[in-house]
C-alpha cells in the first residue's frame, strides 16, 4: 500500500516536509537533499525498519569537530505533539480529539496521524520561516526553550495529559511517515500503519475504529483547513507571552 513515487512527492509537499535537507532515520539519521531519496529509503525500510522524517528542514549544513554535519538554520514549519498511553491509547486519542478541536476553533492548519500503536500525533503546519541555529550563539537553545514555552502552554490550559515530555521543546524531531509499518524499539513490526486522520471526523470515529482501519490502510491526502501562520503568527494568536528565553 505504499504510494506512488507521484503520490509521495505530493504527499511530502502537503504535509509539510517539503524543504530539503532535512534528516530521516530508521531511526539512525541520515541528511537527505531531495524527496526522490526521502521514497527509495522509506520504500526499503517499510515494514521492516521504523520510517522516521524531521519535523523541520534544515540549511547551512556544517561539519563539526569528529566530521559530524550539523544545520546552523531551521526552515521552522511543523509544530509536533506525541501523545501517548501505555496502556490506554484512547486516552491519547482523546488529547489529540481536543487540541484539535481547539486549533480548529482558532482556525489554525494541523492534521492528526494515529501512529500504529499506542499513540497520536498532531502536526501544527506554519507558513516556513527560517531560525539561525548554532549552540555556539545559544540560537538553538533559544528556539527549543520557545517551543516548550508554547506546548508546555497548550498542555496545562488543555489538560493534555498524555503529551510526552520528551519531545516538547525539540525543533530537531523526527517522527513517523504516514503510510508507513509501526517497528517498535526492538525492530518488532506491529500490524498495523502509521495512518492520518481526517479532521473533521474526529468528533465521531473512536480509537478502537481507527487501529482496524490502520491495519490496511488506503492511501488519502488528508484535507488540512486554517491558517497556515509563522510559529511567531500562532503564539500571537492564541494570546501567551513567553518569558525571554
Amino acid at each position: 500500500m505504499f504510494p506512488s513515487v507521484e503520490d509521495f512527492d505530493k504527499l511530502v509537499e502537503h504535509l509539510g516536509f517539503g524543504h530539503c535537507p532535512r534528516s530521516i532515520g530508521n531511526p539512525r539519521q541520515e541528511f537527505v537533499y531531495a524527496s526522490e531519496t526521502i521514497y527509495q529509503k522509506f520504500l526499503k525500510w517499510n515494514g521492516q525498519k521504523s520510517c522516521f522524517i524531521s519535523t523541520q528542514g534544515y540549511d547551512n549544513l556544517q561539519f563539526e569537530a569528529g566530521g559530524r554535519q550539523a544545520p546552523k538554520s531551521i526552515i521552522y514549519g511543523l509544530t509536533f505533539f506525541d501523545f501517548d498511553h501505555d496502556t490506554k491509547p484512547e486516552n491519547a486519542f482523546a488529547d489529540a480529539q481536543r487540541l484539535s478541536e481547539f486549533l480548529t476553533g482558532i482556525n489554525v492548519a494541523h492534521w492528526v496521524q494515529y501512529s500504529g500503536a499506542k499513540g497520536y500525533h498532531l502536526q501544527i503546519v506554519h507558513r516556513p520561516t527560517r531560525f539561525k541555529f548554532d549552540h555556539k550563539d545559544g540560537s538553538s537553545e533559544a528556539l527549543r526553550e520557545i517551543v516548550h514555552q508554547v506546548q508546555a502552554h497548550l498542555k496545562t490550559s488543555l489538560g493534555l495529559n498524555t503529551l510526552d515530555a520528551q519531545t516538547m521543546g525539540d525543533p530537531k524531531r523526527l517522527c513517523r511517515f504516514p503510510f508507513t509499518r509501526h517497528v517498535n524499539r526492538f525492530g518488532i513490526p506491529s500490524e498495523r500503519y502509521a495512518t492520518p486522520i481526517e479532521v473533521n471526523t474526529l468528533a465521531t470515529i473512536e480509537h478502537d475504529r481507527i487501529e482496524r482501519l490502520a491495519g490496511r490502510p488506503k492511501f488519502f491526502m488528508p484535507k488540512i483547513e486554517g491558517d497556515k501562520l509563522t510559529l511567531k503568527g500562532f503564539i500571537d494568536r492564541i494570546g501567551i507571552t513567553l518569558d525571554a528565553p
